[in-house]
């Protein structure tokens, strides 16, 4: 007998129809039991679906079988995109008797009727008599982390202001909390920014070729030197810190006791209760580069050699202007050739996302490469 489902996703584009379910008679020895989940799982033919409760003009309601809360955290991770892009539907279909490893019914494709995609606000899941409205439920954190890849990362290609902006109009009618309102507005902004800068960008593409050939010249005698272990401590993954570093001899020497440059020294008066001392104290100490460095970058592989992080790129203030962070980059691209995936990090400044975008262009389809803007 044919019952109402809903599904994050058209059920009728589903390309393989079939889904993993709970079975403890079969033991199989590449899965790996799981305390928290089904001990034993077999794949099964059928399309995993939510039970829906009500289904009206005004407002749509379903079950999750996994409940409420295993169900609200999927939504920061793989149902988020498709609740964003309203890309929810509901159908008539004959569950075939088996559920998935979430619990929820598996149905059979081939009778699947009646498919209606769901653009209203109102869809709610309900457990134990109490109802919630999922797009309330979704943590602005989540909105943030789904938008950080930029706008053309996004749609995956360049749009206009108008095409993006009705994107964020779109979301702000059924994202409607201020928090929520808050993360959209500042990610509109971004996008917008990010849009005028490529604008302008196609509009001069033949000042950027003579800028980059301008660049180029300038940092020609530069070269490329991995000078080892990075004297700086980051914080977060626990990988080996390189750097690579750009020695110019054309360039003059770098002031004395110029942080990251030349040993830095820095000397403190006081206790750190506020007592001043008899003589001061050396409160840090940074080991500087090699003679006429003018740039370097740290970074570590991330996961494995086919991805790099990016932790730090520094150019020297009074050495700016020639191209020098670009050709770091590109220099540590060329070291591998089989690199995958490049990670800028926290992009403090414009010029690091620019040249973060030229490079996502040129290896478009190559590597991936992503970064968050933090500017």
């Amino acid at each position: 007998m044919k019952q109402t489902f809903l599904r994050f996703g058209d059920p009728r584009k589903v390309k393989s129809s079939g889904s993993m379910i709970h079975d403890p008679t079969v033991d199989l020895e590449y899965l790996v039991p799981d305390a928290d989940g089904p001990p034993l799982q077999r794949y099964e033919s059928g399309i995993s679906v939510y039970p829906v409760i009500e289904a009206s003009s005004s407002r749509v309601i379903f079950r999750a079988p996994i409940g409420a809360d295993m169900f609200f955290s999927q939504l920061g991770g793989f149902l988020l995109s498709r609740l964003v892009e309203s890309e929810i539907y509901i159908f008539n279909a004959v569950p075939t008797g088996k559920l998935g490893t979430d619990d929820e019914p598996l149905i059979d494709k081939k009778s699947i009727t009646n498919v209606r995609r769901i653009n209203h606000r109102n869809i709610l899941v309900t457990e134990r008599d109490l109802m919630w409205n999922i797009f309330d439920k979704t943590k602005p954190d989540n909105l943030r982390w789904h938008h950080d890849m930029g706008y053309d990362e996004y749609f995956g290609s360049q749009v206009s202001m108008d095409e993006m902006n009705a994107h964020f109009e779109e979301l702000e009618e059924k994202f409607t909390n201020p928090e929520q309102l808050r993360v959209l507005e500042a990610f509109r902004r971004i996008w917008a920014q990010q849009i005028e800068e490529d604008m302008a960008e196609t509009q001069t593409i033949n000042k950027e070729r003579v800028r980059e050939i301008v660049e180029s010249v300038l940092s020609e005698a530069a070269e490329l030197v991995d000078v080892g272990m990075t004297p700086l401590e980051y914080h977060g993954y626990a990988g080996t810190k390189h750097r690579l570093a750009l020695i110019d001899k054309t360039a003059p020497e770098s002031k004395p006791n110029h942080m990251f440059y030349t040993d830095y020294t820095r000397m403190r008066k006081f206790s750190r209760r506020g007592k001043r001392l008899k003589k001061p104290v050396v409160d840090e100490f940074v080991k500087g580069g090699p003679p006429h460095m003018v740039a370097f970058q740290d970074w570590e592989y991330y996961g494995g050699e086919g991805a790099i992080y990016l932790n730090y790129v520094h150019v020297r203030h009074d050495m700016r202007g020639r191209g020098y962070a670009r050709k770091l980059i590109q220099g540590l691209i060329d070291m591998h050739p089989d690199l995958e995936l490049l990670h800028f990090g926290k992009m403090m400044q414009p010029e690091i996302g620019h040249i973060m975008r030229a490079l996502k262009k040129k290896y478009k389809g190559q590597i991936e490469i992503i970064g968050a803007v933090n500017y």
